[in-house]
């Protein structure tokens, strides 16, 4: 059977049984979950009184999935389908029916800002230096893997090594405050209990789950809890990039494996142009991935471009991308054509030459949307912009000003949306940061180019390689093919096969297939006065790139 026809028959199947689809990055498989839905509820495969779940990572990710949604369902798709990130189901679990903990009172959601105060202060206490505070906070991640109550915890914590990480526990239990991974532990615990297990099993019939490759062990839990045995999971093992968060990709595809899911494989990309295939499929074979092919039907004329542009120093490199790109959007504009979607991706956030590059786009003018900043958020922008006019017309100061948005922003939030919640304290701290009196103004001055419903929008973006997950640019830029830079200076030292410098190849895997029509690397022969080796992965990919000129 072919790969059409094998999609096909699933498609259509009648069964709400558990399926594999493992789909290398373009293949499509955002777009398979959705036509999946139609024809579940076409076919008359959801009851009245049930729905599907779908559940994704991001915020990003979930507008990704919805607006597919949306086309495939039409707009009254939310009766049929819930779509929510793992944080917004362990919250909307926790919250309805933690009660069955019987704890005195529910924790609150994590605050970003009292949690990042309440890290720091606990590692100052213990000397614990900037860059060790990442694997000390693992012990409490891993203490929390698991349906643990309180009490648990702090013994899973007592033993783990850390006292550190033991005091940071019980002040956070003392606070009555939540941090991230407890959304999931309680939620879990909450699952514990029959009656809760029973409601959420009959309410959700089938459930979609995206990268499946980046779930925890609770994360797999919660969804064997809600719909064990009607569970769709699609993935990539060659795009695991979130070990560090506590993903464990061997153990999830093996537990999938063992109970003899049915699967189906896709080979065809329908994103990426040949020349930009040529690329990601040099970066795959390390990484165990199949060759993928463009859709044959794809026609994509002389758009497709795969290029190197190598320059000096990091201020030459930002001034010609912005000159580049600024062209670019002009061209489009001029000629009246459909603006382009360009992702210009680092490994790292703010620092080093993604600093560069936002100073020379800020003083050229160049908007841009900042996926790292809270209040370039597209739902937070628009939240921001919808309530600052009431705001300063009835309140006086800027102190107060800032409370009152915050507090209007969140109320409008349903309380299952953590993550948006924790991204509105976060806009509000940057607006605080801001010299202005005029805080309308400063509102109003926030670019964001895509809709609060749709994942990306035309125009620049500015992410991380990470926070690409799932998404596709006309043009993605790759910042600094260099060692320390790809892969990270934290693994530079570590030979080829490390597992620690093989994720760094999957998150080089994954910024590269983000691209559609067109790649393009750069990288600096030297930055700070210092010469800079090439990556180690530039000799993989350097026959497939034309180098162009940077003069």
């Amino acid at each position: 059977m072919t790969e059409v026809a094998a999609v096909e028959d699933w498609l259509d199947s009648p069964s709400l049984t558990s399926t594999m689809i493992t789909a290398p990055p373009g293949c499509g498989k955002t777009e398979l979950l959705a036509r999946r839905a139609a024809r579940c509820v076409q076919m008359g495969l959801i009851p009245q009184h049930r729905q599907i779940l779908a559940l994704t990572f991001t915020n990003k990710a979930k507008s990704n999935l919805a607006s597919r949604l949306a086309v495939t369902l039409g707009p009254s798709y939310k009766r049929h389908v819930s779509v929510m990130n793992f944080h917004g189901l362990g919250q909307r679990i926790y919250q309805r029916h933690g009660y069955v903990l019987a704890t005195d009172a529910l924790k609150s959601p994590p605050d970003e800002g009292v949690l990042a105060d309440l890290q720091r202060d606990v590692c100052d206490e213990h000397v614990i230096h900037k860059r060790d505070r990442w694997a000390e906070l693992a012990h409490v991640r891993r203490a929390k893997a698991g349906a643990f109550s309180d009490e648990q915890v702090i013994s899973r914590l007592e033993s783990s090594g850390s006292p550190a990480m033991l005091e940071y526990e019980r002040r956070l239990q003392s606070m009555g405050l939540m941090d991230h991974d407890d959304v999931l532990r309680l939620a879990l615990c909450v699952l514990q209990h029959p009656g809760v297990a029973h409601i959420y099993s009959e309410r959700f019939c089938y459930a979609l789950i995206d990268e499946v490759q980046d779930l925890t062990r609770v994360q797999f839990d919660l969804v064997k809890a809600v719909a064990e045995g009607c569970t769709v999971f699609a993935g990539d093992r060659t795009q695991g990039i979130y070990t560090f968060a506590g993903a464990e990709p061997s153990w999830v595809f093996s537990q999938i494996e063992n109970a003899e899911t049915p699967s189906i494989s896709l080979h065809q990309s329908y994103r990426s142009s040949p020349e930009v295939l040529a690329v990601v499929n040099a970066i795959s074979a390390p990484l165990g991935g199949e060759a993928l092919e463009p859709a044959p039907e794809k026609d994509w004329g002389d758009r497709g471009r795969a290029e190197l542009a190598t320059f000096g120093h990091p201020s030459a490199e930002a001034s010609w991308l912005v000159a580049q790109i600024s062209k670019q959007l002009e061209r489009a504009n001029a000629e009246g054509l459909d603006m382009p979607a360009i992702g210009v991706m680092t490994r790292m956030k703010p620092g080093g030459r993604r600093d560069a590059f936002l100073e020379a786009a800020t003083g050229a003018g160049l908007p841009m949307e900042i996926w790292d900043r809270p209040m370039h958020e597209p739902e937070v922008a628009a939240l921001l912009q919808r309530h600052v006019g009431g705001v300063v017309a009835t309140v006086q100061g800027r102190g107060e000003q800032l409370l009152e948005l915050q507090s209007r922003c969140l109320a409008a939030l349903p309380p299952e949306d953590e993550q948006t919640a924790v991204r509105v304290r976060g806009a509000v701290a940057e607006l605080s940061d801001l010299v202005s009196d005029d805080l309308a103004e400063l509102v109003g001055q926030i670019r964001v180019s895509s809709a609060p419903d749709a994942p990306i929008g035309p125009g620049v973006h500015l992410l991380t390689g990470h926070a690409g997950k799932g998404q596709g640019f006309d043009l993605a830029v790759i910042m600094g093919i260099e060692e320390g830079q790809l892969p990270s200076f934290f693994v530079q030292h570590l030979p080829d096969d490390d597992p620690q410098v093989m994720e760094e190849l999957a998150v080089l895997h994954v910024m590269v297939s983000r691209a559609k029509e067109a790649l393009l690397f750069t990288r600096c022969t030297r930055v700070r006065g210092y010469a800079q080796r090439p990556s180690r992965w530039l000799a993989l990919i350097e026959p497939h790139l034309t180098a162009v000129p940077t003069d």
